[in-house]
């Protein structure tokens, strides 16, 4: 009759430099990734403000303007307005660019172009624009960027 032979039993006391290499690799890996997620994120809400703030910006001179007597309207008078603290504090070289024509059909009004140039981060910007009309029925032409009766 033979006995079986008793083995011995190993019991692991720690982890190995494996394991410890192996998490510490994955939670490195997990810390990275969160941390580009949030900083892209970030930079993602903050870009979508600006845009908001730029197209309120551009809405809010077109009410402005829209406020204006026609014989008011020019290109001299528009470039002048002044943006937001906002705008002038995250951006750069802010002007306005704009163009008033006078059209006759199909009926008497200034149409008015608006831009908004800027530079942000060092790089120049494509220009956010807005194109409204503002009726004139009294006026007949434009001369030289101003609107003559």
């Amino acid at each position: 009759m033979c006995l079986p032979l008793a083995r011995p039993t190993l019991l692991r006391g720690g982890t190995s430099t494996v394991e410890l290499l192996v998490s510490m690799a994955v939670l490195t890996t997990a810390v990275l990734g969160v941390g580009r997620f949030a900083s892209t994120t970030r930079q993602g809400l903050h870009d979508r403000e600006l845009n908001s703030r730029i197209g309120w910006e551009l809405a809010n001179a077109r009410e402005q303007i829209g406020a204006w007597q026609p014989t008011d309207v020019s290109v001299k008078e528009i470039e002048s307005l002044p943006f937001s603290d906002y705008l002038k504090q995250e951006l750069s070289d802010v002007r306005w660019q704009a163009s008033v024509e006078s059209i006759s059909e199909p009926a008497q009004v200034l149409q008015v172009t608006l831009a908004l140039h800027c530079t942000i981060n060092e790089q120049a910007a494509r220009p956010a624009s807005l194109v409204f009309w503002i009726d004139s029925k009294e006026l007949t032409s434009v001369d030289g960027g101003g609107v003559k009766p």
